[in-house]
């Protein structure tokens, strides 16, 4: 299992707590706000079970979250993106 959570679940909780809204990061998806929620439970159920300290997990998140959101804003999609091989 890697260590990191799915860019899917980062993506949704970007949006949400961007927007301020489940509904409105739906809209922006193109998505359902029940999708949302799931994909911030999968995001939370992730992070209870990462190795590293609450604090740190945080952090990781809020980093992520940001560059997502760094990268909507240059016109790129989370399905722009790609692990490296």
């Amino acid at each position: 299992m890697s260590t990191l959570p799915p860019l899917g679940a980062l993506h949704a909780f970007e949006a949400a707590a961007r927007l301020l809204s489940f509904k409105a990061a739906a809209k922006e998806l193109h998505v359902t706000p029940g999708a949302i929620s799931q994909q911030i439970k999968l995001l939370e159920d992730r992070l209870r079970q990462s190795p590293l300290p609450h604090t740190e997990t945080l952090l990781f998140t809020r980093q992520m979250a940001e560059v997502l959101n760094f990268l909507h804003g240059k016109g790129m999609a989370h399905g722009d993106l790609r692990p490296r091989q």
